[in-house]
């Protein structure tokens, strides 16, 4: 099978899909959505977190975020007071059967590094829980 690079150019998808190219810069990259209907916190907060090294997917509400769940399905989800608790309600289970963290944006700028620690304290506590079965597997396979 040919393993060149067949796309070029821009997405031609309304919505592009994921997915790594080869010019992408190596490293992990949570993919993160970004859930809020006001245009100045998208753009503020997707431009934070892209400086970050996340990947960012910026919805305007929970509906849109709600459409790209099963086909993107993030390791977190950042989202606006008021779309947070549309959110919670609906949404299935992320990867591999788990809920999805979700943290609370907030619109102050002086409230960003809080923001910040609780994605990275939120994705800390996902990854260890998603190690604690394979872990729990691991010891039944040794008794």
């Amino acid at each position: 099978m040919d393993e060149r690079e067949r796309r070029q150019g821009p997405d031609r998808r309304k919505q592009p899909r994921g997915g790594r190219r080869p010019g992408d810069q190596p490293g992990y990259g949570p993919l993160v959505f970004l859930v809020t209907r006001e245009p100045e916190h998208l753009l503020f907060w997707e431009a934070f977190l892209l400086e970050r090294k996340f990947a960012v997917v910026p919805c305007a509400g929970a509906g849109p975020a709600l459409d790209l769940f099963g086909a993107l399905r993030p390791d977190l989800i950042v989202a606006s007071a008021r779309d947070i608790a549309v959110l919670r309600s609906r949404l299935p289970g992320g990867r591999k059967g788990s809920t999805v963290p979700l943290v609370e944006l907030v619109s102050s700028p002086n409230l960003v590094e809080p923001v910040l620690q609780a994605i990275r304290r939120a994705l800390r506590a996902q990854a260890a829980a998603a190690e604690k079965p394979s872990t729990a597997v691991h010891q039944e396979a040794h008794t």
